[in-house]
């Protein structure tokens, strides 16, 4: 909250919840479309990571592939 400087989020009325919550005063922005426009600007950063995550998510299934049909060609005498 405090790093972006929001509070809260768009289109929620505030008066009908029951808890003593409220945004202070400083935050006035939503914090919906501020994580919207931090990622946005590092979009680039966001997918690499994502494009990485996905490589070695690969790389594991094929090995643990390897692994199965190792254990499973295997004769057990």
């Amino acid at each position: 909250r405090s790093q972006l400087d929001c509070c809260g989020q768009p289109n929620l009325n505030y008066t009908s919840l029951l808890s003593t919550y409220s945004c202070p005063p400083e935050y006035t922005k939503n914090c919906v479309d501020e994580i919207r426009s931090f990622l946005g600007t590092k979009v680039y950063i966001v997918a690499g990571l994502a494009l990485g995550v996905a490589v070695i998510m690969i790389f594991g299934m094929i090995f643990s592939m390897a692994v199965c049909c190792a254990i499973r060609n295997d004769s057990p005498y």
